[in-house]
């Protein structure tokens, strides 16, 4: 190799080294920044975390309970079995299947019995609940009455029970079987809701064979008094059939669609059913719906409860900490106040009343139950519920010592705290959150039962002067209502 020859080879070489060392050293020095930014951005991040692990609400500032958070009830799984009857019973299912299901309560339900004989209702049903209760329901119905019953009268429905009363037995004992299957224990408990149109005679094969099967449970009843005098006296007709000792049902919870509010008093009704499964989680004593209602009840069959309510929304606010969402908060006084606010309404009567009805029977309990949307909240560490409940009965302790010690009580007959046979309960229900107007809930209801409500129907039927029709502006008679005995009708096995 001659010497031109070598520097040709080695110059071309030197540089082409240079120039690899060079790029090497510049990318290792933007590697090294890199990695460097790197680790600051993890630092970052990490201390970003960690500041909104450690994040808390300002005193005086509570977590709203959200649905998406909710927990079920392990140890209370079945007790309830729920019918439904007509399109009453229809809705009033879908309102309590989504209340239980938003609190974390819906392994209360072991089964669900649909009667409905039109098929894309039974469709509807499905669509209009969460698909954990598919698997629980069961539907009850006649082929040759899909088009519906057309308000028919209770005569008439009787007379034909030939043609429904079999399928809906053989669904109420399918409803049985399912009920057994998936719980293997008999419900506590049935709650009927019943339609006073023209399937308000259905309910009676269903509950013949439930009572027969579940003699030990408790059936209640739950209907509207309808906006139509033909509808309405089908209570009167009915209600003597439903409660004989072949149909069981202990009480009913009553409301009136006359009531401006119909939509939040059904609303509430359902609400009912969820609060004292609800409010044993924050009670040390047993408070679920059947034992309420026992009590709430006359002891002898065929009492009535109604609900006076106060329902209230009070404003949520965001809860954002380093760009985070971490909830909803609300302030603790102003549901401390709505509460108390609420109580005192009720004292006073100015509540909303599911049925206008004169309250108190001898030897009943009386339950002024409070719902909102508190919770346990975790990153706190606490209970709110459980401190809202003994905020608001220290208070009512401190109120009923002070009245007592001043002798009076008697000025204010509405205030039955520490009165024997009242009982005040605080149940936790999830709030469904909307992002452009959130806010919670807040309802105080009293149960309570009717007056002599085991032979007042003729009374609370009737409709107001002020809403009649021109017409109607004389007293209207149920007339003869048909008897378990003077129906002549057996529902064929």
């Amino acid at each position: 190799m001659s010497t031109l020859q070598f520097w040709l080879f080695v110059v071309p070489m030197a540089v082409a080294v240079g120039i690899l060392v060079v790029r090497g050293g510049l990318e290792d020095m933007r590697w090294r920044r890199r990695n460097v930014e790197e680790l600051k951005d993890t630092a970052e991040e990490f201390a970003r975390q960690e500041r909104i692990k450690q994040a808390r609400l300002p005193k005086g500032d509570v977590l709203v309970r959200a649905w998406s958070a909710q927990q079920e009830s392990e140890e209370l799984t079945g007790i309830l079995m729920l019918v439904g009857v007509g399109t009453y019973g229809f809705n009033m299912l879908v309102r309590l299947l989504w209340l239980l299901y938003v609190c974390g309560l819906q392994r209360l339900v072991g089964s669900i019995l649909l009667v409905e004989h039109n098929t894309n209702n039974r469709d509807k049903f499905y669509g209009r609940i969460n698909e954990v209760y598919h698997g629980r329901v069961v539907f009850g119905h006649a082929e040759g009455w899909s088009n519906g019953l057309a308000n028919s009268p209770t005569r008439y429905i009787l007379d034909n029970m030939q043609y429904w009363g079999r399928t809906l037995k053989e669904a109420a004992r399918n409803a049985v079987d399912v009920h057994r299957r998936l719980t293997k224990y008999p419900p506590s408990q049935i709650v009927s809701f019943f339609s006073l149109g023209g399937q308000a005679p259905m309910g009676l094969p269903i509950l013949e064979v439930l009572h027969a099967k579940f003699s030990k449970a408790q059936i209640v009843g739950m209907t509207s008094l309808p906006t139509d005098w033909r509808n309405r006296i089908k209570f009167a007709e009915l209600r003597g059939i439903y409660e004989d000792d072949a149909h069981g049902v202990a009480g009913w919870v009553v409301s009136d669609e006359l009531s401006p509010t119909i939509e939040t008093s059904d609303r509430v009704m359902a609400a009912l059913v969820v609060a004292p499964s609800s409010a044993q989680l924050f009670d040390d004593q047993t408070t679920q719906l059947n034992n309420v209602l026992a009590l709430a009840l006359p002891p002898q069959r065929g009492g009535i409860l109604t609900l006076q309510y106060v329902y209230e929304q009070l404003p949520a606010w965001p809860w954002v900490v380093e760009g985070e969402h971490l909830g909803y908060s609300t302030r603790f006084q102003q549901v401390t106040d709505a509460i108390h606010d609420g109580l005192g309404l009720i004292e006073e009567g100015k509540g909303t009343y599911t049925l206008d009805a004169p309250l108190g029977e001898p030897g009943t309990s009386i339950y002024d139950i409070v719902l909102t949307n508190l919770g346990y909240d975790e990153r706190h560490e606490r209970d709110d519920m459980v401190t809202l409940s003994e905020a608001i009965t220290d208070d009512y302790k401190l109120r009923f010592k002070r009245l007592k010690e001043t002798n009076q009580l008697d000025n204010f007959p509405g205030m039955l705290f520490g009165r024997y046979g009242y009982h005040l309960k605080f149940g936790s229900m999830a709030a469904v959150i909307k992002e452009e107007k959130p806010q919670i809930e807040v309802v105080v209801m009293r149960l309570a039962a009717v007056t002599n409500g085991a032979t007042c129907t003729d009374t609370l039927i009737q409709v107001p002067e002020e809403l009649k029709l021109p017409h109607d502006r004389t007293p209207l008679l149920p007339g003869s209502a048909p008897t378990a005995a003077s129906n002549g009708k057996e529902v064929p096995a």
